[in-house]
């Protein structure tokens, strides 16, 4: 079967009002005052992949039933199964199904299978609660966040209750639109790739696959606070111990080497930091040792002579003396 046969199908089966209605036709657009940017949008039919529903409001006879046509027949044309239905219709196909072996669910299969579906006279009476009920069933097997969308609809009715008319109460949802809408809260979504802040004492039983030890210098490990006694002295090594034996694979300990007595964009002055004393030259045997700094210099480079105190001050008093006549 070619696309264009295929295409014809879709469009014969979706029961359209108008079988001949286009989003393209100018006068449409002249008639209603519609933007032509959003019916151009609305023509890629990216609103269905994503999911989003879309409501015409105006008043009898101001075309919204040619519009719903018009859009189900262009998600057709993008080869979308599409149907469209008045209310009145789908309420009395449902009170028929129900008196059938089977009926309900069939008609619940057969109307949650369409990727668009375009219900005409949209509620314009307040459904009874069978109606309700089968509204509910057919959004609970349409999308797969339902309970939240049910969530949703039940705000914009209690919200819809305050204004006067379906009027005033569409045109403020129109002129301001609410953002986002909250989802259930389920099981927290980690990636691979994540970091975990813990402290210490928070580690204690705890396992890593990679544990990052930070500002290991004197006076953070161990705390100045906490070398009072020989007793806390202890106290804070046991801490480093545990923080040391989480991790199952890599352990990175880190201690910077200056620290600046103002941010380094303001003021240069600083001074050097000491290693924990726990980090003793047997322990840190045991680490590979790297100094952060600039990047090496090219292997073709000529290597700088070393700088002596002596070198220092032959250069200093060079500077003082009286060069030797030639």
């Amino acid at each position: 079967m070619c696309i264009r046969d295929r295409v014809d199908g879709l469009i014969r089966r979706a029961g359209l009002r108008y079988p001949d209605a286009d989003l393209r036709r100018l006068d449409l657009l002249e008639q209603c005052g519609l933007d032509r940017s959003v019916i151009a949008q609305l023509g890629t039919c990216q609103f269905i992949t994503r999911h989003q529903n879309v409501v015409f409001q105006g008043f009898t006879g101001s075309g919204k039933s040619y519009l719903g046509s018009a859009l189900a027949k262009q998600a057709c044309l993008h080869r979308i199964r599409a149907h469209y239905i008045r209310m009145p219709d789908l309420e009395e196909a449902w009170a028929l199904a129900r008196d059938k072996p089977q009926g309900q669910m069939k008609f619940l299969r057969k109307y949650a299978a369409f990727t668009l579906l375009v219900i005409d006279e949209w509620l314009l009476d307040h459904p009874d609660e069978s109606i309700r009920s089968m509204l509910l069933e057919l959004l609970e097997r349409r999308y797969d966040d339902a309970q939240a969308r049910l969530r949703d609809l039940e705000q914009i009715e209690g919200l819809a209750s305050r204004a006067r008319t379906r009027a005033e109460f569409l045109a403020e949802l129109v002129l301001d639109p609410p953002a986002y809408t909250q989802e259930l809260a389920g099981r927290p979504l980690l990636d691979e790739d994540y970091l975990v802040l813990s402290t210490m004492h928070s580690a204690k039983g705890l396992e890593f696959r990679v544990v990052y030890v930070i500002h290991a210098a004197d006076g953070n490990i161990p705390s100045d606070m906490a070398t009072g006694s020989d007793v806390e002295i202890e106290e804070e090594r046991r801490l480093l111990y545990v923080a040391c034996t989480r991790a199952r694979d890599h352990l990175y300990v880190s201690h910077p080497q200056r620290y600046y007595s103002q941010p380094w964009n303001k003021a240069d002055t600083h001074g050097y930091a000491q290693r924990s004393r726990f980090l003793t030259a047997a322990v840190a045997a045991h680490f590979e040792q790297v100094s952060a700094g600039p990047e090496p210099e090219a292997d073709d480079a000529e290597p700088l002579d070393r700088v002596t105190t002596a070198a220092i001050r032959a250069g200093v008093r060079s500077l003082w003396e009286t060069p030797a006549p030639a």
